[in-house]
């Protein structure tokens, strides 16, 4: 059975004076692992990045992804498109910026990232209905940055990595997919901090 990769491919930042980086533009390709013929889905201008998150739901082959304006001021927003480059829209219209997502199981939901506060400095994590409606914030602990919020395989729970314990230290709490029961569920060691997580299932 032929399988795909989901990706971004972007320029390397460049510097102006010494200082000043230029935010690279990113383009959405997906790639057969098969046969190996690349397929451009989206790109976008300098300034302005977009990044695939999860994999394509069994519901339509339908991607989700972030936009990253290179306007001040604007916010990012959530975007969803086939996998043949057919559809591209915007999802989910708010007044956050919204970013980090990943799809539940059954492809009916998002949990995201969503930036609160003037100066986005609470990040909290929310979860939204496929089709834009019921946008719901899950996290309420002001000035921490909930992140990467990740579903168990069964939809039941969602983990997600977190500074509320530490500032630039974060660890990964788990809670119920309503909000409730948050836990602590890793101690990392000195300076270590825990990020990029995901579900597995255990081995027998």
């Amino acid at each position: 059975m032929n399988t795909r990769i989901l990706y971004c491919r972007r320029l390397d930042a460049k510097k102006i004076d010494g200082q000043k980086v230029i935010m690279p533009a990113k383009n959405i390709y997906h790639i057969s692992v098969a046969t190996f013929l690349l397929f451009a889905l989206l790109g976008c201008q300098k300034h302005e990045t977009i990044e695939p998150d999860s994999p394509p739901t069994e519901t339509g082959e339908l991607i989700a992804y972030s936009f990253q304006p290179g306007t001040a001021g604007d916010i990012h927003k959530i975007y969803t498109i086939n996998s043949d480059g057919s559809g591209n829209k915007q999802a989910i219209f708010a007044t956050i910026g919204l970013n980090h997502h990943d799809w539940s199981p059954d492809g009916t939901k998002l949990a995201l990232v969503g930036y609160m506060g003037s100066t986005n400095s609470t990040w909290s994590i929310h979860t939204v209905n496929a089709d834009g409606s019921n946008l719901t914030r899950l996290t309420f602990i002001d000035d921490v940055h909930d992140n990467e919020p990740s579903w168990s395989p069964n939809g039941v729970q969602i983990a997600f990595s977190s500074d509320r314990s530490a500032a630039e230290h974060r660890e990964v709490y788990v809670m119920k997919a309503d909000g409730t029961d948050v836990r602590r569920v890793t101690n990392s060691p000195g300076n270590y901090t825990a990020i990029c997580l995901t579900w597995r299932p255990l081995t027998q």
